[in-house]
């Protein structure tokens, strides 16, 4: 598991922390596949994307040259499961309710390889005792600070399963 070999990530919630993580992830030089349930909300996630690009580029921490091809690295998707193809890494970042974690884990669990690492973005609910996916050998935390684009923080908490290898290949690619 080499973190310098993504090619891919698959981000899971178009909200402000996943068009964010979708950002950071996209200006690192990663396509993203960015999925929501709805078209409007992910419309929105790519005006504040664009919108949050536009002030890097005044500060400086973003060429103007690169602002399109950041941009045409992210794919919205409300098909999880398209979007899923080739994700070298998947993340949820949706709503704080358990039952809907539970069914994006094993939405993503489906849709992805079966080497690919299962992250969450949540920091207040215990997703490894929420979330039943057959391999927790690759379920790992990786909890974004807001905003994610401008705070390059990120916690990479293991779950009492979660093979080492995947702890440093996800600390590795934050």
């Amino acid at each position: 598991m080499d973190p310098n070999a993504v090619k891919r990530v698959l981000v899971v919630g178009a909200g402000t922390m996943g068009n964010g993580i979708a950002q950071v992830f996209a200006r690192a030089g990663i396509e993203v596949g960015l999925v929501d349930v709805a078209q409007e909300t992910l419309d929105r996630a790519k005006d504040r994307i664009e919108s949050g690009l536009r002030t890097l580029v005044e500060y400086g921490s973003v060429s103007e040259k690169a602002l399109v091809p950041i941009m045409k690295r992210i794919q919205t998707s409300t098909d999880l499961e398209a979007a899923a193809k080739g994700a070298d890494f998947a993340l949820e970042a949706v709503v704080e309710v358990a039952d809907v974690k539970k069914e994006i884990f094993s939405r993503m669990e489906d849709a992805c390889s079966e080497d690919t690492v299962l992250a969450r973005n949540t920091s207040s609910l215990d997703i490894f005792s929420v979330v039943e996916v057959k391999n927790p050998k690759r379920l790992v935390g990786a909890h974004s600070f807001a905003p994610p684009h401008i705070i390059p923080l990120v916690e990479v908490a293991p779950g009492p399963e979660t093979a080492p290898e995947v702890v440093e290949f996800t600390d590795g690619l934050m």
